[in-house]
């Protein structure tokens, strides 16, 4: 689709993983799992539906190296820059301002550079879901995850009304986030079926974003 944009989002400082990681190379640069990075794997990914052309990568500029190194497969003008890292929202941002310029109405798919996904298949069928859901609405969609043991360093998202449409996907309305819970929380929000960690994936009209 040539209205469909990606956003990988690069710019981690490597602190999950260190020591191994470092500042200039954190995770998303490593080989882990097969013969590609995990940044690598993400762009083979996100390339079998979206066109090269249209994905962009925000990092920061002392990793420009080693991510230049790692996405020959890209043009070299969809490396973003960030002058000073302020985390998801301005990221999100300023993509969002790049892919404008090519395409007014276009969707822009949100993803983290270094996951390791275990079932491409079910992955594949709830991105293109809520791709879908994107196109057919106003407002911002995401992923959410059953956890299976306590994180403070994610966030959860606490679901409202099973708006579960023509797929076998679930769907829900958000009622709230909540925002890396503390361990006294944490109890809480693995009990309740209505809590589900969060993804960190994001679906939206990138008009619609830069315009609230």
């Amino acid at each position: 689709m040539k209205d469909l944009f990606c956003l990988i989002m690069a710019g981690g400082s490597g602190t999950r993983f260190w020591p191994w990681s470092r500042t200039v190379k954190p995770k998303q640069f490593f080989k882990i799992f097969n013969d590609e990075s995990l940044i690598q794997s993400t762009i083979s990914r996100f390339s079998t539906f979206i066109s090269t052309e249209n994905i962009y990568i925000v990092s920061n500029k002392s990793q420009s190296a080693v991510l230049e190194g790692q996405t020959s497969m890209l043009y070299r003008e969809n490396l973003i820059y960030e002058p000073v890292g302020k985390n998801t929202l301005p990221c999100i941002g300023l993509a969002a301002m790049f892919a404008e310029l090519e395409n007014p109405e276009g969707i822009m798919v949100v993803s983290p550079s270094d996951h390791h996904i275990h079932n491409e298949k079910l992955f594949s069928e709830t991105i293109h879901a809520a791709i879908i859901i994107a196109l057919e609405n106003e407002g911002i969609v995401t992923i959410g995850i059953t956890p299976n043991s306590p994180a403070t360093g994610y966030g959860y998202i606490q679901t409202a009304e099973d708006i579960t449409g023509r797929n076998s996907i679930k769907q829900f309305k958000i009622k709230q986030f909540v925002e890396n819970p503390t361990k006294s929380q944490q109890p809480v929000t693995l009990k309740r079926e209505d809590f589900i960690g969060t993804a960190v994936y994001l679906f939206l009209k990138y008009r619609y974003f830069l315009n609230q």
